[in-house]
């Protein structure tokens, strides 16, 4: 056994040496029978390939109607499957060479003008063929110049010690976005005594508001009327007034909350929200209870309010009314907080 496994590789060598140079040659791949047609096929020689000769020139002017020339004009001829172009002189010159025997379709494209679309029927004597573009296009619209102006005005504090340092006035269109020259919301903050500047104001119709600094950016609450009430507009320019003076008429609410047994109570949130069915509700930033258990919540609109109380799992609820410019005192009765 081992003596046939040494003599292996030798016989593997001869049979591959057998392959290469003793085997007797085979031919590649097959023959197939040709039918009679094939062969007659086979057998005719291929007809030359023939192209149309290009020599036909189309050249002449293009002229308006009133004998005007048209510069700078595209005029593509569609003749075969070569197309040509050119384009015409400021004396509306034009030439079209190297063109297949008519008809050729004819394409103008000439500024300020509708585009032409002809059929050329006949080649003879066409050197000096005279062309009109389309009907000449309307005249494009023109945009209205928007007339602008500066706006300068006051917003009148409900408290004179108050700083309005942060407030913010929103000045917000009445047209739509969609409308053709409407003017777009403006929006500036308050300095500390409300007075405010806006340069290059669009003239229109804006509503107006008067936004606290927690508001800035929002469109509620609008400071300067009532929550039931439509906010109000103003045109600009006003030509019977020199300045925008706007009064805020929102109240507040003060009070201070006492613990049941345990004297004052601090850092118990207070929230206000408008009252009523009203979608989505509307809710006030809330304001925690000082170390004597006092509270101030500023900037609500007159109008009535729910005004809730959480100290701990104790709350209380009570609906109020505030007026204009006015404060309001609130008494929570003791509270327990758990």
């Amino acid at each position: 056994m081992p003596r046939l496994l040494r003599i292996l590789p030798f016989l593997a060598l001869l049979a591959a040496v057998y392959a290469l140079y003793l085997s007797p040659q085979r031919p590649v791949g097959a023959d197939f029978p040709l039918g009679t047609e094939d062969a007659v096929a086979a057998a005719t020689p291929l007809a030359p390939v023939s192209f149309q000769v290009r020599h036909e020139v189309l050249a002449g002017r293009l002229l308006t109607p009133a004998g005007e020339p048209v510069d700078s004009a595209l005029i593509f001829a569609e003749g075969g499957r070569r197309p040509s172009w050119c384009r015409s002189d400021q004396q509306g010159h034009y030439r079209l060479t190297d063109l297949l025997p008519p008809p050729w379709e004819l394409t103008i494209i000439a500024p300020g003008f509708e585009n032409r679309r002809l059929t050329v029927t006949e080649a003879a004597d066409q050197t000096g063929l005279v062309l009109n573009p389309g009907p000449p296009l309307p005249e494009p619209a023109q945009v209205p110049e928007t007339a602008t102006s500066t706006l300068r005005g006051r917003i009148l504090a409900a408290a004179p010690e108050d700083d309005l340092a942060g407030f913010e006035l929103a000045l917000l269109p009445t047209a739509g976005a969609d409308t053709f020259g409407a003017p777009f919301t403006r929006r500036q903050r308050l300095g500390s005594d409300g007075t405010f500047e806006l340069v290059e104001l669009r003239a229109g119709t804006y509503r107006v508001l008067v936004l606290p600094p927690w508001a800035r950016g929002g469109s509620w609450p609008d400071l300067t009327r009532p929550l039931d009430l439509e906010p109000r507009t103003f045109t600009h320019p006003d030509p019977t007034a020199e300045e925008l003076m706007l009064p805020i008429v929102a109240g507040e609410i003060r009070g201070r909350i006492l613990g049941r047994g345990q004297g004052q109570l601090a850092g118990a949130l207070v929230t206000a929200r408008q009252h009523g069915p009203l979608e989505p509700a509307r809710h006030w930033p809330p304001v925690a209870t000082e170390d004597d258990g006092s509270f101030r919540l500023r900037d609500l609109p007159p109008g009535e309010y729910s005004l809730r109380l959480r100290a701990g799992q104790g709350s209380e609820e009570q609906v109020v009314r505030v007026r204009e410019r006015a404060v309001l005192t609130v008494d929570f009765d003791p509270v327990a907080t758990r």
